[in-house]
This record gives structure tokens, C-alpha cells and sequence, in this order.
């Protein structure tokens, strides 16, 4: 990453990637505990908690060096993940307080 020199943010990049982080995986994770409640009875609700907050955590940091190790856009992967933390700050206690997970 310290080799970037042209360095531009990729709007659409960012934004399905947040999308797809903030909305539709923790809806998947949501969908997967609502069948294993009505059907499946595998897991307990301790279980539930902690896979919706697995889903709810920003992108990893590991994304940012699998994409360098594969030359892979590293500056777009590593702007998603700045800015998915900086908007998992708000979006993580907000969710907790509405799935009551205290």
C-alpha cells in the first residue's frame, strides 16, 4: 500500500461493497437464524447473538493483504475498509440496541 501513488475513491466500489457488508449479509445471517428457529432448532440464542454480531463487524484488514498479495486493487479494498469501520462505529451500537442483544 505504500507504493500507491494514484490514489482516487471508487464510489461504486465502496458503496456495494458496504451494501453487501452492512445490509444483505447481515439479512442472510438474520434469514439463517429465523430458519433455524422455525425448522432446524440447531443453535441456541447465544448462538443467534453472536452470529449477528459476526455479521454486524466492519470488513477485515486481511481483505486489504489477500488483495495485495493478488495485485487486486489494493487501494479500493483498503478505502472499503477505513470506511466500513469508521461507519461500523455507529451502525454496530445502533443495531445492537435494536436486535436487544445486551
Amino acid at each position: 500500500l505504500a507504493d500507491i501513488k494514484d490514489f482516487k475513491l471508487d464510489l461504486k466500489f465502496i458503496s456495494a461493497s458496504l451494501i453487501v457488508k452492512f445490509i444483505i449479509w447481515p439479512l442472510a445471517v438474520f434469514l439463517l437464524i429465523l430458519l433455524d428457529k422455525t425448522i432446524l432448532h440447531f443453535y441456541d440464542p447465544t448462538v443467534y447473538k453472536m452470529l449477528i454480531l459476526f455479521s454486524l463487524a466492519p470488513m477485515a484488514a486481511n481483505n486489504i493483504v489477500i488483495a495485495s498479495i493478488l495485485d487486486l486493487h489494493p487501494e479500493k479494498i483498503a478505502t472499503s475498509v477505513v470506511i466500513s469501520t469508521i461507519f461500523a462505529l455507529f451502525y454496530v451500537p445502533l443495531m445492537i440496541t435494536i436486535c436487544n442483544l445486551q
